[in-house]
């Protein structure tokens, strides 16, 4: 995907961020435990590319299996929808999103998966208490910050609002779902809105460098 929009070297880079952020660096140490994972990503990151190239039924396939590997997947749908290449007729184009979501969702019906009884309790455990609480806004800068700060100080360009939109649309859905329903403290849960910024943060890497270059004060001997 990287390599697509913005050339070899900035996918290197992308690369380079994806593998060093705190999520994936420290994807089997517990709490995170992001085994699961790595298939999600797969499959987002193909849903993005075949979306990108305007491969219908290639993104439906995709995203259905990215929905298969983990729920959450569907959280990115919004984010999907803004970043078509060419918007088209709405109504041509909701199929490609419907059809994938319908298949899962029968798909999940049919298996029949156990809910957790105490599942949108887990808001009062993230902050049963101040040390707790400190934990919780750890790990969320943990598995944001690198990625975040890289992209955003490399301050993008008019060409990456879809991008940065459809980032914050997820981080806006994804990260109240964490903390009311999960423990905060899996931080690999909160990082999902990163694989919209993920394949434009090698581009920011070079800027974001040079902000910090020219920002430090050179000390005079």
């Amino acid at each position: 995907v990287a390599a697509r929009e913005h050339g070899p070297a900035a996918a290197y880079g992308s690369q380079l961020i994806y593998f060093a952020s705190f999520t994936v660096l420290f994807s089997f140490v517990t709490p995170n435990d992001a085994f699961d994972e790595p298939a999600q990503y797969l499959f987002l990151f193909l849903s993005l590319y075949f979306l990108r190239a305007g491969l219908s039924l290639g993104f439906g396939a995709a995203f259905f299996l990215a929905c298969l590997s983990r729920e959450t997947s569907v959280l990115l749908l919004p984010g999907f929808w803004l970043l078509e290449p060419a918007p088209s007729n709405s109504l041509r184009r909701l199929p490609k999103y419907l059809i994938p979501l319908v298949a899962w969702f029968t798909f999940y019906l049919w298996k029949d998966a156990a809910g957790d009884p105490g599942r949108f309790l887990y808001w009062a455990k993230n902050f049963a208490s101040p040390k707790i609480a400190f934990e919780t806004l750890l790990s969320f800068w943990l598995a944001l910050g690198l990625t975040v700060a890289v992209y955003f100080g490399g301050r993008p360009g008019p060409e990456a609002k879809p991008w940065t939109r459809a980032f914050l649309l997820t981080l806006g859905a994804n990260t109240p779902i964490v903390l009311f329903a999960a423990y905060a403290r899996e931080s690999r849960l909160l990082a999902l809105p990163l694989v919209f910024l993920w394949p434009g943060v090698g581009a920011a890497l070079r800027p974001a460098f040079e902000r910090v270059r020219q920002s430090t004060p050179v000390q005079q001997f």
